[in-house]
């Protein structure tokens, strides 16, 4: 539960318990709840001045990475033979802090922190708003992400008939037109189209590792190596090293839907299944739908049904194998 809602808090706490429920400790161990135990003490005695500490290293650490993006010291062009966009490592490291503080704010907002749904509808609304304004304006910057993503951050109305001009933005950017499942759509039934969106997910995610690997081979070129995906899979975790191979050996989708379910997709199908049922939140609209439709009231059945529909859909995705040409 806590490795599903990221919540890296919670597994200080809980290790700091097991920790103190062993008799003998290692010195990094000791070292580790001398650390904890001090700020836990800090926050104790004296919370105002954690806070006024937290909050300034965040300002300050925010102004010295937007002064070094604005300095343009951090970025690097890559040659049109390598098909690689600009990159600037200042904008990286702010925007992966970034991505960590949204998914701890999700989390909070889960939690019902007070005030955090509250600002969770704010934030959402004005990063959607920027969205819709900067794909109008700039639609080539948009392009190449939205070629292979199945939706679009928008803002939704009361009237279904508002669409904030979603089809004029999805045209400039060419939304979904890459993607291995670019018609999704809400299906006869309610769990027909939440498992038509989850299978499509789970399927650009297996495209997109799938890319890395082409990726890779472009730099290895550029770099006159040939150990760049070694390089790359040997800094990975084994879990996630064995996902990558898992995805390079599938075939094209095409044709391939046993293929893919079988070497990558109901893994994950099941993956996810764990997640929502440690954490029904995750999906309440899908784990509502699958107590509809298993069979019997318990997490197998539940699981057998999740796995029906997402093959079914996997199957719609990848279409039928192409026929042998017949012998003139």
């Amino acid at each position: 539960m806590l490795d599903d809602r990221l919540d890296f808090t919670g597994f200080e706490y809980l290790r700091a318990r097991c920790l103190r429920a062993q008799r003998s400790l290692k010195a990094e161990d000791r070292k580790f709840l001398a650390e904890h135990d001090a700020v836990e003490a800090r926050i104790q005695s004296d919370p105002k001045t954690v806070l006024e500490q937290a909050v300034k290293g965040i300002d300050d650490g925010t102004m010295l990475l937007l002064k070094l993006i604005r300095s343009r010291k951090l970025r690097r062009e890559f040659p049109k033979e390598c098909q690689a966009e600009p990159c600037d490592e200042a904008v990286e490291f702010f925007t992966s802090r970034l991505g960590f503080m949204n998914r701890q704010f999700v989390r909070l907002s889960e939690d019902r922190a007070p005030d955090a749904c509250f600002h969770l509808w704010y934030q959402a609304m004005d990063l959607a708003e920027a969205v819709v304004r900067l794909c109008a304006i700039f639609p080539d910057e948009f392009r190449s992400m939205a070629e292979s993503s199945l939706l679009m951050p928008s803002l939704r109305a009361k009237s279904p008939k508002f669409s904030c001009d979603a089809e004029a933005i999805a045209r400039a950017i060419h939304l979904a037109e890459k993607h291995p499942a670019p018609e999704v759509h809400d299906n006869r039934t309610r769990i027909g189209a939440l498992c038509h969106y989850l299978t499509a997910k789970v399927v650009a995610e297996v495209e997109s590792v799938r890319r890395e690997k082409e990726h890779f081979e472009r730099m290895a070129r550029y770099n006159n190596s040939e150990n760049s995906q070694d390089i790359f899979l040997s800094s990975l975790h084994p879990d996630n090293r064995a996902n990558h191979l898992e995805c390079w050996r599938l075939p094209a989708l095409h044709g391939h839907a046993d293929e893919w379910w079988e070497g990558r997709v109901r893994k994950m199908v099941r993956s996810e299944f764990d997640r929502m049922r440690r954490n029904p939140i995750r999906n309440p609209a899908l784990w509502q739908e699958l107590k509809k439709v298993a069979a019997h009231d318990t997490d197998s059945a539940k699981r057998a049904a999740l796995e029906k529909y997402c093959f079914n859909k996997l199957e719609q995705i990848a279409g039928k194998p192409a026929l042998p040409a017949s012998p003139d």
